[in-house]
């Protein structure tokens, strides 16, 4: 019942549902997060995109009306296999402490994998940039969720847990960046793992 619940909780994330695709156009957004991905968003054409997809601008206007939009929904794609990944890790363990950490490393790997052109690409697009902070609050929320369950049921200190999903985040977005800095002689991985370690370790004592 307390695993079912942990479950339930994590679910919820992210609360909207997203757009339903065919398989073909999967394989067109495939392609076109590759090219967002090398090349960022302003110096791509919808004539780059349909040569990357080998399809037509018809394919590309049934999924968004233009260059921008597409960007959105590739975007809102990338952060939703974030979020797939953050629940699959936190399935595979019980322990909430351990779950809001497993999600905290997954989110770190995922936006790792994501280029500096192409976050720089969200940063200079006012709806791009909505659309991030909105899959990070999602995130957000989450962590405080588990955390209050775990707080309720005094598994860990009685510490706010906005306090704990705030600090989890700036940690997944510090480490996890495409441009995350080493902290002295570690790589992003080995430090996001240490501060964990730390964090996961103050929330018991």
């Amino acid at each position: 019942m307390y695993y079912d619940s942990q479950v339930a909780l994590i679910d919820a994330w992210p609360a909207t549902q997203p757009r339903r695709f065919s398989e073909r156009q999967h394989a067109v957004l495939d392609a076109l997060e590759q090219v967002f991905d090398e090349r960022g968003l302003r110096a791509v054409t919808l004539s780059d995109l349909t040569a990357a997809a080998r399809c037509s601008r018809t394919t590309l206007y049934d999924i968004a009306p233009g260059k921008e939009q597409l960007f959105l929904v590739v975007l809102d794609r990338v952060m939703r296999r974030i979020a797939a990944g953050g629940r699959d890790a936190a399935a595979r363990v019980d322990d909430p402490i351990e779950q809001v950490a497993a999600i905290t490393t997954a989110a770190a790997a995922g936006l790792g994998r994501m280029s500096p052109v192409f976050l720089d690409s969200v940063n200079a697009h006012p709806a791009a940039t909505l659309l991030y902070e909105r899959h990070v609050s999602d995130a957000r929320d989450t962590v405080e969720r588990v955390m209050q369950h775990a707080i309720d049921q005094r598994l860990c200190r009685p510490i706010h847990p906005r306090v704990v999903a705030d600090s989890l985040i700036v940690l997944a977005l510090h480490f996890g960046g495409p441009r995350a800095m080493p902290a002295h002689d570690l790589g992003p991985t080995e430090a996001l793992r240490q501060a964990l370690d730390l964090l996961v370790a103050g929330l018991r004592a």
